[in-house]
């Protein structure tokens, strides 16, 4: 019986010869057909059906747009210079002195407009040096932006499938994403405003039970005495609401107030209900 090769010992696609890439699109081609036949009636229109599963989303999200366009020299130059940067914001020395700079600057750097109009300094005098770019040398780079990877795989992270990001970025899927979700909100190679926070609320177990606590008080919500659920592997009564949701939650605020947000208090709510 033959052995079956072991997984550490395959190579990764982009490394294996052409004879080896030519085998394997053509024994994956074949693994396709199979399985749609098996999933679809006799008869059906395999060129529709694969039309069709290239303009899908979830195709589009494994593949990219155009998952079958080869990267020419030029593209394939650019992205190396791109990935090279983006390697980069690993160093953490340089990020020390970005800081160290940031730390020196007391007012807002103004780039645009003329020469005259620009402000390119630590201080917010006029420029130095005679033009803008020798006065950008001088200052150096004075922020180091913790989301910095991503925004510039933002600059590409929706033209080139995920195979061809990761094989220059060497970064993961969830890296991508967050890639395309920083272009839609902010642009191609965008920069948050300073205006834009976000936050997270961390809340400890002891708020938790005093949550639940409160929502199974029978002037809260009801125990059913004919209808019951399993809930991990126990059966418990159903309980109704004395009261409209938007009442409870309010109740909740008056006797627990500067605990918990609203939101999270709807959100342990449905949950709830939906278990």
């Amino acid at each position: 019986m033959e052995e079956s090769k072991s997984p550490s010992r395959v190579k990764p696609y982009h490394l294996a010869g052409e004879r080896s890439k030519r085998n394997l699109r053509a024994d994956l081609c074949t693994a396709i057909e199979n399985l749609v036949r098996d999933m679809t009636p006799e008869g059906t229109d395999l060129e529709i059906l694969f039309a069709d599963l290239t303009e899908c989303r979830k195709w589009k999200a494994l593949c990219g747009k155009e998952p079958f366009t080869p990267v020419n020299a030029q593209e394939d130059s650019f992205l190396i210079k791109l990935a090279s940067e983006y390697q980069h914001c690993k160093d953490k020395e340089q990020t020390k002195q970005a800081q160290a700079q940031a730390k020196k600057l007391t007012k807002k750097i103004k780039i645009g407009g003329t020469m005259k109009d620009s402000r390119i300094s630590l201080d917010g005098s006029k420029s130095l040096g005679s033009t803008r770019v020798e006065a950008a040398k001088s200052v150096g780079r004075v922020r180091a932006y913790g989301d910095e990877k991503r925004r510039l795989l933002s600059i590409v992270a929706n033209d080139y499938p995920y195979r061809v990001l990761k094989q220059y970025f060497k970064c993961s899927d969830k890296t991508i994403v967050a890639a395309k979700i920083h272009f839609i909100l902010f642009g191609r190679g965008g920069v948050p405003s300073e205006n834009f926070k976000f936050t997270r609320q961390v809340i400890s177990q002891e708020v938790l039970d005093d949550l639940f606590e409160f929502l199974h008080r029978d002037d809260i919500s009801r125990p059913s005495s004919c209808r019951s659920v399993m809930v991990d592997g126990e059966e418990t009564a159903v309980r109704y609401w004395q009261d409209s949701v938007k009442n409870v939650v309010e109740q909740y605020l008056l006797e627990f107030p500067n605990v918990v947000k609203r939101s999270y208090i709807y959100i342990a709510i449905f949950q709830g209900t939906s278990e």
